[in-house]
């Protein structure tokens, strides 16, 4: 075994030493997303000419369950105004960018989470639903997006009881597309920052 595997198999055994033996617990806290949708390259590529201004974020709340290496998170973004495209069976966009009014994004999901100290790392998938607070009479248009599923990669700061997280949720209508070709990379999505406090 050469010099490079002994090394990665060195680190990939004390990440799980770390990871298995952290803290388990429950955290909650503020959340607020970046309201233009892009994908993850384009977001690296993009990172440095985002200003944090409050007016282009979205607020809501975010929960996680730590138990050992894995981790359950809900977050509930409010959406005062919410537009999306109208498809057909065919793939065509039908009406665009169609304003269904205010609405709740609730994302649930479940994965793995690395916690190393002073920083953690974790990746997780699951159901993403809207509830619409007044669909405004499209309720044929919204049914179809009411569901769908999402992909959360995050980087975490840990600082005792408190978490300052920084994290990338990528949506898809097809969750089992994108297991079988897992393209972060490429998948759009919206970047969010949290604050958390464990309980």
């Amino acid at each position: 075994m050469n010099k490079i595997r002994i090394t990665v198999l060195a680190v990939c055994m004390l990440l799980v030493s770390f990871a298995v033996f952290a803290g388990d617990g429950i955290w909650v806290g503020p959340t607020a997303l970046y309201n233009a949708p892009m994908t993850f390259n384009e977001l690296i590529d993009k990172i440095d000419t985002i200003k944090p201004d409050p007016k282009d974020f979205t607020l809501g709340a975010e929960a996680r369950i730590d138990f050992g290496i894995l981790q359950a998170s809900v977050n509930g973004i409010y959406l005062p105004k919410t537009i999306i495209d109208v498809y057909d069976q065919y793939g065509n966009i039908v009406i665009e960018a169609l304003d269904i009014g205010p609405s709740i994004e609730a994302s649930a999901n479940v994965g793995l989470y690395a916690d190393l100290g002073l920083v953690g790392l974790g990746l997780g998938a699951g159901p993403k639903y809207l509830i619409v607070i007044n669909d405004k009479g499209h309720h044929e248009d919204v049914e179809a997006y009411r569901w769908g599923y999402n992909v959360k990669a995050e980087a975490d700061i840990i600082l005792g009881e408190t978490v300052f997280s920084a994290y990338f949720m990528g949506y898809t209508k097809d969750i089992k597309k994108f297991i079988d070709n897992p393209d972060l990379g490429n998948m759009t999505g919206r970047a969010g920052v949290s604050v958390l406090f464990q309980l």
